[in-house]
């Protein structure tokens, strides 16, 4: 997670991200999100969509996947639509 949040600081002058649907997956949590940034060197405004799926073990998050492609996270934790 700390990787990721610094990839957008150091990529983006300012960035806001939007949950918009969650899932329960068993030991898996998929978060369908939007990004709205603003590129630090071009200055070009951005909207993106993407998927986070974090591990949960013994309550605790372990991991953390990025997925650009909402249908892919779907499939990666078995709730294809």
């Amino acid at each position: 997670m700390a990787r990721y949040v610094a990839w957008l600081r150091d990529s983006w002058s300012a960035w806001r991200v939007w949950p918009e649907r969650f899932f329960d997956a068993g030991d898996h949590i998929l978060v369908f999100g939007r990004i709205v940034a603003k590129g630090r060197s071009s200055g070009v405004p951005i909207e993106l969509t993407n998927a986070l799926v974090f591990t949960i073990r013994n309550g605790r998050m372990t991991s953390m996947q990025v997925y650009p492609d909402r249908p892919e996270a779907l499939k990666a934790v078995g709730l294809e639509e």
